[in-house]
């Protein structure tokens, strides 16, 4: 179970499929009264979006990325409310709780950092979401009590195990290409020339980040907070097998970029194409919606102009 400081039990009625992938229950509160739905999404962000109560001409949110010449990954702010069922916050707001283990909690981060897979992160796992328009200082007590006060509402759905099954199955393409790299190897069976040579590795997971840290561990050492910190967001890699971004040419001419190299973990969809997010972004699971569904990569350290 986990704990979270000042949450409120709260009944658990579940009869939900537990089979279902990306099962979620999702309730709103206009105001005036309750309605509810069932939906099967990747992250709590499409939860809301997929569910009945969602209009898509007059509702909006935060989308995960920002198209353009350089792709905007808003992995900090992904899935935050403007308008929801056609009330936008003003001195009234959308209000989101979830349910977290057996507690409702009041989110501090973006919806759309919740998922509700049993690999995820585990104060940001859940499988219910709860809407409620009215004053900001509304409180988890409150809201527990109306829910549980309704009736009528769709049963509550239970974390979706994940399990190395096809659906969460993922290919990944590992070398070490660049000649002044020597990789250092603690928690994975992985060797050394395996990397100089190119290996072909399947992990498991709900995203393809964490399949990758399912075969090598320690290894690799990445941003664990959900939705992350600073400038980096979940996922994003610091190093692995003790390789980092390094610097290799062009540091004697500073005032001279054009020169400038750097080694580095490259990342590369199946196909060769460059991808535009970390890849705890992406997942195997076609709920993830086509453009995050990929399920195979090409991940190399090598030499290159940033």
């Amino acid at each position: 179970m986990v704990t979270v400081t000042g949450a409120v039990a709260f009944a658990d009625n579940s009869n939900a499929d537990e089979t279902d992938t990306g099962n979620y229950s999702v309730y709103a509160y206009n105001g005036s009264s309750w309605s509810s739905d069932l939906v099967w999404a990747y992250d709590a962000a499409q939860a809301v979006q997929n569910s009945t109560m969602w209009n898509s001409s007059t509702d909006s949110m935060v989308a995960k990325y920002t198209p353009g010449t350089w792709v905007t990954y808003n992995w900090s702010t992904y899935g935050n409310i403007t308008t929801f069922m056609g009330l936008t916050n003003g001195d009234n707001v959308w209000n989101v709780f979830v349910k977290v283990g057996t507690d409702m909690v009041k989110i501090t981060d973006n919806l759309g950092s919740y998922r509700c897979y049993s690999d995820y992160n585990a104060a940001h796992q859940t499988a219910n979401i709860y809407l409620y328009y009215g004053a900001p200082s509304v409180t988890v007590a409150t809201v527990a009590a109306a829910v549980n006060a309704q009736s009528g509402l769709v049963a509550q759905s239970s974390i979706t195990a994940v399990t190395q099954t096809s659906e969460y199955e993922y290919s990944f393409y590992l070398e070490v290409a660049y000649s002044g790299a020597t990789p250092t190897i603690t928690s994975s069976s992985i060797t050394a020339n395996q990397l100089y040579a190119g290996i072909t590795l399947v992990g498991y997971g709900s995203d393809a980040y964490l399949a990758l840290k399912s075969i090598v561990g320690a290894d690799l050492v990445a941003e664990e907070s959900v939705p992350g910190t600073g400038y980096y967001g979940y996922s994003w890699f610091y190093s692995m097998f003790g390789l980092s971004t390094v610097q290799t040419a062009g540091e004697s001419t500073p005032s001279i970029w054009t020169d400038d190299k750097y080694a580095y973990w490259t990342i590369n969809d199946g196909a060769g194409d460059p991808t535009d997010f970390v890849l705890g972004a992406y997942s195997s699971l076609n709920l993830a919606g086509e453009t995050f569904t990929v399920s195979s990569f090409e991940i190399i350290y090598e030499e290159s102009n940033m």
